[in-house]
């Protein structure tokens, strides 16, 4: 109907025109004809074109494009298209909120560098410039404020769109907001930082390793402990940091073992101690590393020096066990002293009595001699206890070791050599000279015994001071100052650790039965102690041994020591004397000894 209207309109007012009409045919199809319309004298020329196709591809086209507005609008992302001078063409509602504005009517034809902050424009300028048809995809993400002032960090990834020639025809921009992936991502990256700094603060050694034994992560206190090389480490090397450590422990085989056996026990917890060839010990605890919803990634390995701390320990029970058989070899020495005195005392009295002629003085001749050796040897144990009275007074131990040198000749052989090195300004110590004495004599012997084939007898005098770090390792509990040392020093068949750490005890001996009490060295031992002093040896299988004792001094440096006072005289009277003694035989001897 509407198209017959236009058809007379045409004709009374004889003007041309187009129109688009759509017929329905008599066996019910339809088809859409464009119609030109021209006037001609006769009525109207009418020219008809079935336009049925380019009215579906364009009715396709607009459902398409309905359909894209659709999914764009449905996006949480912020969707533009600006032109290349940054003309907006196109806003999704997401591009409109992030701007609080309605897009279609306040965006779309608004110059884009207007919207964003300034620092954000160069970058954008930089980014539209390098799209190319090669590369037309570019991406950045950037601080932006949203218009309730709040900071957002968007992601931004930018399409160009170009002609046939190549030439950028327009940008399509998707971004969206990733403010709480880069908050989250920070909070990880500072958790992080957090544990690395707790890791390397950590007085332990930590690596932690992958499923494959890859590392992961090592702290440098781990590093320094088991002395790794930078190149090892640079690399994060498994074979070679492996290999260096292989070398280090004392059980290199069973440390290799371990390693195997808790990699194949994944859930396996594990504390144990690793023994190293330098003497050092490690304790190592590993466990799983494992996230919380259950997945395996690797373990941790976590070593602490415990070597002072085993020191100590092993400090401990060798004082205690000293101490008890200490306590156990006074009283029996104590018992048998008061058994020797009456024996010794009327072994005297009975040679008093006899002439030098008779038989039966040579025989208790004979039990004096044997009697003499058991005190001898009773005054030993007594030393080794701590029990024996010490006569103490200033003493230079230069003057001790000068004295010993008259009769080192009968000491040694003269296939070993004796060599003295005395400090000249030397600090006086306060001790028994006769107990010091017997020292010297003990480690003397000692030396001269170890070195069957001859060698080199060293005694040596030093002031030394010893400070906090080396008394924590070897001086036991003696406090950090001046001390006056003594050693000797010979160049005999040495000793291994297990025999080093046996020396002191009472009894114990390398040498054949009947040739050493086993007594030397534990009295050498109970006489320092009881000078309030410290002894350290130091030997190496076939390398010699090194016997250094720490003596403290009488007077801080420099200062002289007091002079001793005279003996009192002795005076005489007619008092009476009162004995008492619970040993009856040694109550009767002393008695008859004064009769």
């Amino acid at each position: 109907t509407d198209m017959f209207a236009q058809l007379r309109r045409c004709m009374a007012e004889r003007s041309a025109t187009h129109l688009e009409n759509e017929f329905i045919f008599p066996d019910g199809s339809k088809g859409w004809f464009e119609l030109s319309v021209q006037p001609v004298p006769e009525g109207l020329f009418i020219l008809s074109m079935d336009i049925a196709e380019r009215k579906q591809a364009v009715e396709a086209l607009a459902q398409s494009e309905v359909r894209y507005r659709a999914i764009v609008e449905d996006q949480t992302e912020f969707i533009c298209r600006y032109t290349p001078d940054y003309v907006l063409t196109f806003v999704n509602e997401a591009y409109g909120r992030l701007f609080n504005r309605p897009p279609e009517e306040e965006l779309v034809g608004q110059n884009l560098m207007q919207l964003i902050r300034p620092e954000n424009r160069q970058p954008l300028r930089d980014k539209v410039a390098g799209l190319t048809p090669q590369e037309p995809v570019a991406d950045d993400q950037h601080l932006e404020f949203t218009v309730d002032g709040s900071q957002r960090w968007l992601y931004w990834t930018d399409r160009g769109i170009f002609d046939e020639a190549g030439q950028l025809v327009e940008v399509q921009a998707v971004g969206r907001d990733i403010t709480e992936q880069v908050e989250a991502q920070r909070q990880l990256e500072f958790q992080k930082t957090l544990l690395e700094c707790e890791l390397e603060a950590s007085l332990d050694g930590i690596l932690i390793a992958s499923e494959t034994r890859e590392w992961l992560y090592v702290n440098q206190r781990f590093i320094e402990m088991w002395g790794l090389p930078a190149e090892v480490v640079a690399a994060r090397s498994v074979a070679g940091g492996l290999a260096h450590v292989r070398n280090l422990v004392a059980e290199p085989e069973r440390f290799m073992a371990d390693l195997d056996y808790l990699y194949t026990n994944p859930s396996e917890v594990n504390r144990q101690e690793v023994s190293l060839n330098d003497e050092r010990v490690f304790e190592r605890y590993t466990a799983p590393v494992v996230s919380a919803s259950g997945d395996y990634y690797g373990r941790l390995w976590s070593y602490r020096d415990v070597t002072r701390q085993r020191q100590l320990e092993a400090q401990l029970l060798q004082a205690q066990k000293m101490e008890a058989i200490g306590r156990l070899a006074g009283g029996i020495a104590h018992d048998f002293n008061n058994l020797l005195v009456p024996i010794v005392g009327y072994v005297e009295m009975g040679l008093m009595r006899l002439s030098p002629t008779e038989k039966l003085y040579a025989d208790l001749t004979r039990v004096r001699e044997a009697a003499e050796r058991a005190t001898s040897l009773t005054r030993q144990i007594l030393a080794f206890s701590r029990k024996q009275v010490l006569q103490m007074e200033i003493v230079d131990l230069n003057t001790v070791v000068t004295d010993f040198q008259k009769m080192t000749h009968r000491l040694i052989r003269e296939d070993i050599e004796l060599v003295t090195i005395l400090e000249p300004a030397l600090f006086r110590v306060k001790a028994d000279p006769g107990q010091i004495g017997q020292v010297l004599l003990n480690l003397v012997v000692n030396a001269r015994d170890a070195m069957p084939l001859g060698g080199k007898l060293t005694l040596q005098t030093a002031n030394v001071f010893l400070d906090e770090a080396y008394v924590k390792r070897y001086a036991e509990a003696q406090p950090p100052g001046h001390y006056a040392m003594l050693a000797v020093s010979d160049t005999g068949q040495g000793m291994d650790a297990a025999t080093r750490r046996q020396i002191f005890e009472p009894f114990f001996t390398t040498k054949e039965r009947g040739k050493g009490t086993g007594l030397g060295l534990s009295t050498v031992f109970g006489i320092v102690k009881q000078h309030g002093g410290n002894i350290w040896v130091y030997s190496e299988p076939g390398q010699g041994a090194t016997f250094k004792i720490y003596l403290p001094i009488a007077e801080e440096p420099g200062q002289m020591a007091e002079a001793a006072l005279p003996e009192p005289a002795l005076t005489y009277g007619t008092e009476t004397i009162l004995v008492v003694e619970d040993d009856e035989m040694v109550r009767q001897l002393v008695c008859e000894t004064l009769a």
